[in-house]
């Protein structure tokens, strides 16, 4: 059982939050008005006293000196926040002077102030602030961890202080809190939860705060405050999120056993449906664990309500002493949707069982997405957890609401809400606050980071032409500028600085003004090509600073040349020069693209193959004086053209034309044509070279097949050689299966032989390849396509025969010129009636017999060569209706059938058939059903229809 103690101690945390703009805790209420620091003999009972925890002196959790309270997963860098009471002189604290908080048991190890020294430290994360007013925040001058003492944070007050409005008088304190980020690492282990229940943890992890007048302006030098203990708070809830479906691990006690098929209920409820845990209408007992002597499930779990109850099961029970209860994600229970400190209580109607009650902290949740951006970037800020009601959404650097800062009104859903909101705020603040409160008061505070932003002036330029660069929200007022690129190439900064002449190789810094405003002017470099190019603006924190020996310069941090002697910096003395240049990869402040505009270029065609010969077209060149060419260069990728620039002319109305031939050593895609002029004017375009592809037709076929390439985007007037892979891709070896000569626009057209020795089926990478192994830059120009030579094949004809029967087998896609057998049909062998062979194509065509087998499918195999090919071929019984030699085949063929002969029912007349070449013109009877009574004479007994026939006449039934 919780006694009333802890559960001010919950209480507490809700005060703490409310003060603080921070909220370590949601609080439920107002924190109601602080009297003395201690509780004061000369106070009585009837006054109902309370401490800033909210405890009354006459309670037995009340703790003097006073403890500090915090919610913690262990081993986590959590939000920490004191309540101290310095000296009650006004004028005891100033700037220069020191607090100390020495948290015992905390790691302090991986938190990191200022151990550099200088001001870029987290001590932004420490915040001080007076109880009697909790609108004004002050930050330490600086804060580190003392060397000395690995526990301790000493905290260097700074001028700022003075603007704390501490009063005189009891009561009054400061509020320290130390926002989450530092690294500051909790213990693991709750410790000073107090419980009457025999699981006392001790009094908490010590703390000592101790103010040090270093000025020694009045009092004793060193002052300890009031506050000793930090309370840890045990949270049985995986995810305070509020609505968020959690695993929650209840370790409570058992202050009897509870034995088989008796029950534990476990109490979820709360003061209404928005602030108790959500439960579902029932849990499978497989998603509730119970962990004390043995673990294991319960028998059986009802939900009634709020309340859980658990039966345990036959054999199993829970002793005496501590046990878990654990509840997976997967049983489906919910936070609460508003936060606060929500009580959990175990009982059981088991003799002597006392109920535990556990706190659950649900914390409110405030964000923003994204949570940095330019001014005017939309977000949308998000709150779980609010009170019921409506939250008002205002800006501003505090929780106070001045005239015209409300932005919005939400309607809480389940204590959530969602805006969408635009960054605005002053320029060169770096950081746009939004501020929200509920319906209790309860405020809360988020940032949005403003980015620097770059705008152009004009919004697209030419090159060699002035570009005006302003930059807005400039990130560091004392990070001067010092370079802007242009597609990677360096703008140069008109504004000299003398001073450092010989110190920088770049010709200007540019410092921010008083809002944060960057503005300059460059030159966009001549080498920048047309288009959409990047302008990246660099910081002084990209400088390298060596000597021109190449040794580093010392302590540049604090300016360009900082303590270097005069003669050193200009070289006059050592001979030494200090070279400043960007660092290698240098990151930029702000980056913005623009559009970069040249003189215009028409090109024909505007895609070439390398090699290919192309037309220029431009205009607004000047004609150069007598005797000078009117161009000096012409570029692509570049790459100089093999034509001499200078015999190039421009007309008298500024316009030329220009064929040259395309470098081939340019670059797939888009390439950069430059023209310059003899005085410096530029103009581009952008020539698009073509990968090289090739297509094959047909792209499945059988081997010694021939197979059309075709293709474009090969060196012109160069052999582009065909290679037939072995189906595991371009390897050396491979068959050289075809030529062609690329024509003057690159374009291909030749055929290939499908090489006897390729595997069938498989795929074949058919590669396309042109080399140039000139002096300037050898290289391949090479495609690929794929071709599958398709399998071998073998058909017959008819598909369907009878034992005796000729049947022919055709084969295709096999091995050319290779000898046809052995042939197998149903397992036996069969010759062709002539030697066959395949022809240049792999093809053939042979005539076998078919045997005496079963009716029904039979395997018919074919051997050519290493090759064997399967097919089938269906055995049907012979037909037995028809003309006589087709239903008597088999007895002609073995030469005994002599005469047939047949009584007409109808005309009661006789016809007959003879299979003799001399009787068959005169034989009448054409045509047997099934059913007819025939007189069948044989030369030699035989079976027939599953008959045994005698050498004789017999009298048969067709069947």
């Amino acid at each position: 059982m919780i006694s009333p103690a802890i559960r001010a101690f919950g209480i507490a945390l809700l005060l703490a939050s409310v003060v603080v703009a921070v909220l370590l805790l949601p609080a439920l209420s107002s924190p109601s008005d602080v009297g003395a620091h201690e509780c004061d003999s000369s106070v009585s009972p009837m006054d109902e006293h309370e401490d800033f925890h909210e405890i009354a002196c006459t309670e037995a959790g009340h703790d003097d000196p006073h403890e500090n309270v915090i919610e913690v997963n262990g081993g986590r860098d959590n939000e920490m926040v004191f309540r101290v009471y310095p000296p009650s002189s006004r004028d005891y604290l100033g700037a220069g002077d020191q607090i100390k908080i020495t948290l015992t048991d905390f790691r302090l190890a991986g938190a990191v102030f200022h151990a550099d020294g200088s001001n870029n430290g987290n001590h932004d994360l420490i915040g001080i602030t007076d109880s009697s007013s909790s609108t004004t925040t002050v930050r330490p001058e600086n804060a580190e961890v003392d060397p000395n003492a690995p526990e301790t944070l000493v905290l260097n007050l700074p001028p700022s202080l003075e603007s704390l409005e501490l009063a005189d008088g009891e009561g009054e304190h400061l509020i320290i809190t130390i926002e989450a980020g530092t690294g500051i690492l909790a213990p693991e282990a709750p410790k000073g939860f107090h419980d009457p229940t025999r699981r006392d943890q001790g009094d908490g992890y010590p703390v000592e705060i101790i103010f040090i007048d270093t000025q020694n302006n009045a009092g004793p030098q060193t002052f300890p405050a009031e506050d000793e203990n930090f309370v840890i708070v045990k949270n049985p809830v995986n995810s305070t999120e509020p609505g968020a479906t959690v695993r929650i691990d209840l370790v409570t006690y058992a202050s009897d056993e509870i034995g088989s098929n008796e029950e534990i209920i476990v109490d979820f409820s709360g003061p209404s449906e928005d602030t108790h845990f959500i439960l579902p209408s029932t849990i499978s007992t497989s998603r509730i664990k119970i962990r004390s002597d043995e673990t294991f499930d319960p028998a059986d779990v009802l939900v009634q309500g709020e309340r859980v109850i658990l039966t345990i099961p036959d054999d199993e029970e829970v002793l005496e002493g501590d046990f878990t209860i654990s509840f997976s994600q997967l049983a489906r229970i919910k936070n609460p949707f508003v936060a606060g400190n929500r009580v959990i209580t175990v009982s059981s109607f088991a003799p002597g069982f006392r109920d535990d009650e556990i706190t659950a902290v649900i914390r409110r949740t405030t964000t923003i997405d994204p949570s940095e951006g330019l001014r005017g970037t939309e977000f949308t800020l998000e709150g779980k957890g609010y009170q019921l009601g409506t939250v008002t959404v205002f800006e501003g650097p505090d929780d106070v609401i001045n005239a015209g800062e409300t932005l919005a009104s939400v309607k809480t859903t389940r204590g959530a809400f969602s805006v969408k909101l635009n960054a605005a705020g002053e320029y060169g603040d770096p950081r746009y606050t939004v501020n929200t409160r509920d319906s209790y008061g309860v405020a809360d505070q988020v940032d949005f980071s403003i980015k620097s932003s770059i705008y152009f002036e004009p919004a697209s330029v030419n090159v060699g032409s002035k570009l005006r660069v302003t930059i807005f929200d400039w990130e560091d007022d004392y990070n001067e500028v010092v370079a802007v690129r242009i597609a990677g190439q360096a703008a140069h900064l008109p504004k000299a600085v003398s001073e450092f002449d010989n110190c920088y190789d770049y010709a200007g810094v540019y410092r921010p003004n008083s809002i944060g405003m960057v503005s300059l002017e460059v030159t966009v470099p001549t080498g920048v090509p047309p288009g959409e190019q990047t302008v990246s603006v660099y910081g002084q924190e990209q400088l390298d600073h060596r000597y021109d020996d190449g040794t580093n310069v010392p302590d540049p941090d604090k300016g360009p040349c900082a303590n270097l002697p005069d003669a050193e910096m200009k070289g006059s003395a050592t001979g030494r020069k200090v070279i400043v240049r960007l660092k290698n990869d240098p990151n930029p402040i702000v980056t913005a693209t623009i559009e970069v505009e040249s003189e215009p270029l028409v090109l024909s065609p505007s895609t070439a193959a390398r090699g290919q010969r192309i037309t220029i077209i431009g205009s607004g060149f000047l004609r150069a004086s007598s005797g000078s060419g009117d161009f000096t260069d012409v570029y692509i990728d570049g790459w100089p053209v093999e034509e001499d620039p200078s015999r190039f002319e421009v007309g008298t109305d500024g316009d030329f034309p220009l064929t040259v031939r395309v470098p081939l050593e340019v670059r797939n895609g888009g390439n950069e044509v430059r023209v310059v002029g003899h005085d410096n004017t530029v103009a581009q375009a952008i020539l698009t070279i073509p990968q090289a592809t090739i297509a094959l037709d047909p792209a499945q076929s059988g081997r010694g097949s021939e197979v059309k390439v075709s293709g474009s985007g090969f060196i012109v007037g160069r052999a582009v050689k065909f290679s037939y892979g072995d189906g595991t891709g371009l390897e050396t070896g491979d068959d050289i299966v075809g030529v062609a000569v690329a024509d003057a626009e690159g374009r291909i057209s030749g055929t290939l032989g499908v090489p006897y020795t390729a595997a069938v089926g498989k795929v074949h990478v058919v590669t396309a390849l042109s080399a140039h192994d000139g002096d300037s830059l050898p290289f391949v120009i090479e495609a690929e396509a794929e071709h599958t030579a398709v399998d071998a094949t073998v058909t017959t004809l008819p598909p369907e025969v009878s034992h005796g029967d000729v049947i022919k087998v055709r084969g295709a896609n096999l091995p050319a010129f290779t000898l046809v057998g052995p042939v197998e049909l149903g397992g036996i062998g069969i010759a062709p009636r002539a030697e066959t062979t395949t022809d240049e194509n792999g093809s053939f065509e042979a005539e076998v017999r078919v045997p005496q087998l079963e009716l029904g499918d039979q395997v018919l195999k074919v051997r050519v060569g290493s090759e064997v090919v399967i097919g089938v071929v269906k055995i049907v019984p012979p037909p037995l209706s028809g003309h006589p030699a087709e239903v008597f085949k088999e007895l002609i063929r073995e030469g005994i059938l002599a005469r047939i002969w047949h009584l007409e029912s109808a005309t009661q007349s006789w016809t007959f058939f003879d299979p003799r070449p001399e009787f068959i013109e005169f034989s009448t009877l054409t045509s047997v059903s099934s059913g007819d009574i025939l007189w069948v004479h044989l030369y030699a007994p035989s079976v027939f229809q599953g008959d045994q026939l005698v050498g004789a006449w017999n009298y048969i039934a067709l069947r």
